[in-house]
């Protein structure tokens, strides 16, 4: 297989409906609502959009982003492809977005290509809940076969549910993310000492759990990434009300409160600027149960060990080859030395190669592998590199500002 891939010399009008465009920087001083669209609820799902605006952005290829999908006539009218980075939408709580989403999708009349499309159970060998949306499934699938479009599945667990389903045409190529720093990366198994070690973390019960949340104190340079909860705090520039700032405080524990002073948790709405303060934070490891918190990590060059939750982890994990366990390990060093990306490395290029076949044989044009065209139009985004904590927050919680009278629910503070 050749390592400059699938690159056709035809020119395609290509639509991705996607929330965000990669090479317009996010707006930090904008609306938190919009930006909490713009993101899909979770940082992580830039990932995906990101890689897949990655590979089809090439010369030939006329690209629109967009998260409006309604006017299917001007779709149909204009474009030769629809590209949908999906996610975990084989679930019984996706079944009215399943069923609204096979509706819509009947009406386009050119292939959609849904890519990364999972299921989700509690482990990956539980199918019970599966006729609870098995309907609504087979008619959003049918759809996709109608238009001439085909699936690229995150992995065995959402391929089983499609064989349950009665489908067979499908190619399991993991998340589209994982080949973003292309076909030759690898991760080193090289380890540091204990003195030099320092990490990331991510997921909930990191913060929550009170034994995990322990390891911030062990490691005090360590930083928590986070991709839902906090971006109101921690990177909306616009000012917030002090209700909300009190809401947080009754809220939210000690570690929280004292790691969000100390800048020591992050948010990142880019993904370069995520990938970039990994790379060069000086961190050795990154230990979460956010998959594509570890992915960030990863395609940093930075080892991640995955705690898995359920079969959305699990089945990425098993597919590339990811160090993970069911349980989250306590002593991150311990976890850390025992990590070996050695079955990763030796397997990752022809995960590549059957990703990049998906392409070729859907006659997609595109360049996966090191898109240079791409990569220089990333360069010159001038991507905000610093979200930082919000002032009004901090200032509460060290207790700056608690001379103020503010009357607040008929209080004085």
């Amino acid at each position: 297989m050749s390592t400059i891939l699938c690159y056709h010399k035809t020119m395609a009008r290509v639509f991705i409906w996607a929330t965000a465009d990669a090479l317009q920087p996010h707006d930090y001083s904008g609306d938190y609502k919009t930006a909490f669209t713009k993101r899909s609820g979770n940082t992580g799902n830039l990932l995906f959009m990101f890689a897949l605006q990655k590979y089809l952005t090439i010369p030939e290829n006329k690209v629109e982003i967009s998260s409006s999908i309604e006017d299917y006539e001007y779709i149909n009218s204009n474009f030769d492809m629809l590209i949908y980075p999906c996610a975990n939408l084989l679930r019984a709580g996706c079944k009215d977005e399943l069923a609204w989403r096979g509706k819509l999708f009947s009406k386009i009349k050119i292939p959609i290509y849904v890519i990364g499309m999972g299921g989700q159970t509690k482990t990956v060998d539980d199918f019970t809940g599966l006729n609870k949306f098995s309907a609504e499934a087979s008619k959003f699938i049918e759809s996709v076969y109608s238009s001439g479009g085909a699936f690229a599945l995150r992995g065995e667990h959402t391929a089983e549910l499609f064989k349950k389903l009665g489908y067979s045409d499908y190619r399991v190529t993991g998340c589209p993310s994982l080949y973003i720093s292309g076909r030759e990366h690898r991760i080193s198994n090289k380890k540091v000492s204990h003195a030099e070690f320092n990490l990331t973390m991510n997921g909930d019960n990191f913060l929550f759990d009170k034994e995990l949340a322990r390891i911030f104190e062990t490691y005090p340079k360590s930083v928590f990434i986070e991709q839902v909860r906090f971006y109101k705090f921690l990177c909306c520039l616009k000012k917030i009300d002090l209700r909300t700032v009190l809401k947080f405080n009754f809220r939210y524990n000690k570690t929280i409160k004292n790691l969000i002073i100390n800048d020591r948790i992050k948010c990142f709405a880019d993904v370069p600027v995520w990938v970039h303060y990994i790379k060069t934070g000086g961190f050795n490891f990154t230990l979460g149960s956010r998959f594509h918190g570890c992915v960030a990590s990863i395609l940093a060059g930075v080892p991640a060990f995955l705690n898995t939750v359920d079969s959305r982890t699990t089945e990425l994990a098993d597919f590339f080859n990811i160090p993970y366990s069911y349980e989250a390990p306590k002593d991150p060093y311990e976890a850390y030395l025992n990590t070996d990306y050695t079955k990763f490395n030796e397997g990752f290029a022809a995960r590549f190669d059957n990703f990049e076949n998906f392409f070729i044989e859907n006659k997609i044009p595109a360049n996966i592998n090191n898109n240079e065209y791409f990569n220089q139009k990333v360069n010159k985004v001038p991507y905000n590199y610093t979200p930082v904590p919000n002032e009004i927050l901090v200032n509460y919680l060290t207790n700056k500002i608690r001379c103020l009278n503010i009357k607040l629910w008929g209080f004085t503070f």
